[in-house]
């Protein structure tokens, strides 16, 4: 050898790879083998008794749903899998997966109208599909107190507004609650007590705390003393 000349020696090593970490091998395999498992999405280095860690997989682990989330055996803290059907993030934290909301791993589009009426208006009022059919002829009715309607988002999305269309002939005497339906599918109220909106014309649009939610539910808490129940013919929820 020369100098500074550096001479490569090479060194063979057999890679295994498996769809399931739990698949790699544990017997005939030499010093040094390396593994790799798509459930995990690492690479392993045999070390004589057991697959040791030698990478993590970068960003984000996107298999899915919150059962095919990796056990803490097979991460490395610091990595992050996305669970797709409940829309948040998990980190691993040395040992235990903790469930992060901060909604900075993800992208949250703004609520448009278009947006709020892509799915029809369900619940136990009358009409609910009307409420958000971009059609002020047609009205939802609230008839009881208790009576609701959920309009869902397909994804979790951005708002911080709402507006209401009334209805000639409403007395004015009816109230409803607004809530949004927040990242741990539990309701969380944005105005209580809104009165029933007398004129056929849209009110203005009331702000709020910006949330991420995954869709609203609008509730009937006073019955309007218009004869048949109070009219809403349009709701919107949005983003400015």
């Amino acid at each position: 050898m020369r100098g500074s000349e550096v001479v490569t020696i090479p060194q063979i090593r057999r890679v295994f790879s498996e769809l399931l970490y739990a698949n790699l091998p544990v017997v005939a395999v030499a010093l040094e083998d390396l593994g790799y498992a798509d459930d995990t999405g690492r690479l392993y280095r045999w070390d004589g008794a057991a697959w040791q860690p030698i990478t993590t997989k970068a960003a984000f682990v996107l298999s899915g749903l919150l059962a095919g989330i990796p056990s803490v055996v097979n991460s490395l803290p610091g990595q992050i899998y996305a669970v797709l059907d409940g829309s948040y993030i998990s980190v691993e934290t040395g040992g235990a997966w903790v469930n992060e909301y901060n909604d900075s791993y993800f992208y949250y589009p703004d609520a448009t109208a278009a947006m709020f009426r892509a799915n029809a208006g369900a619940g136990t009022a009358t009409n609910p599909q009307q409420i958000n059919d971009n059609n002020t002829g047609n009205n939802a009715i609230f008839d009881a107190i208790g009576e609701f309607i959920t309009v869902a988002f397909n994804a979790p999305i951005r708002i911080d507004q709402w507006r209401l269309f009334g209805a000639i002939g409403n007395v004015g005497d009816g109230r409803y609650t607004l809530e949004y339906l927040d990242v741990d599918d539990v309701y969380q109220t944005i105005v209580a007590d809104i009165p029933s909106h007398v004129t056929a014309d849209w009110t203005a649009f009331a702000s709020f705390a910006e949330v991420i939610t995954l869709g609203i539910r609008i509730t009937c808490t006073t019955v309007d003393t218009r004869a048949g129940g109070g009219w809403i013919p349009e709701l919107e929820v949005t983003h400015t």
